[in-house]
């Protein structure tokens, strides 16, 4: 269950990345990003809250990275910094 979880994530993650790469620069894709992003962050926030969720998770590297990279690329597209 924990690998599924983690692969799940870590793939969210760079197809979210990959998402906002392509619209911004290259002008291809949809903005549809934003409720990926915030489950990212629900699930971030919330992850004490959930009993059956397993907690270690979100701290693998492979799930971090790309949730971090995918979230800081969001908010520089929002505010049109890209």
């Amino acid at each position: 269950m924990r690998k599924i979880l983690v692969i799940c994530f870590s793939i969210l993650g760079i197809v979210i990345s990959i998402d906002i790469i392509l619209l911004k620069f290259f002008d291809i894709g949809t903005h549809q990003f934003q409720n990926y992003i915030f489950l990212y962050l629900v699930v971030h926030l919330f992850e004490n809250e959930l009993k059956d969720f397993p907690r270690d998770i979100l701290s693998d590297k492979f799930v971090k990275y790309p949730m971090y990279i995918s979230i800081t690329l969001s908010l520089l597209a929002y505010f049109s910094i890209l």
